[in-house]
């Protein structure tokens, strides 16, 4: 698509304003990625928290 764009008259623009969207959703799509692997990062610290609680708690009965 952007070569049909890129041979157009007046493609110049058209094209631009496609790598324009590109780069935002690659930007939107990094930040969706990051806020992903944090969560999941967290969600596995408190995982392994509560199984240390868990391991502690029956080591003592």
């Amino acid at each position: 698509m952007p070569a049909v764009y890129q041979n157009a008259p007046g493609g110049f623009d058209k094209l631009q304003r496609f790598e324009q969207g590109f780069v935002d959703a690659l930007l939107a799509r990094m930040g969706m990625e990051k806020s992903k692997a944090a969560q999941y990062r967290a969600n596995h610290e408190a995982f392994l928290k509560a199984a240390r609680s868990r391991a502690a708690r029956s080591a003592k009965d």
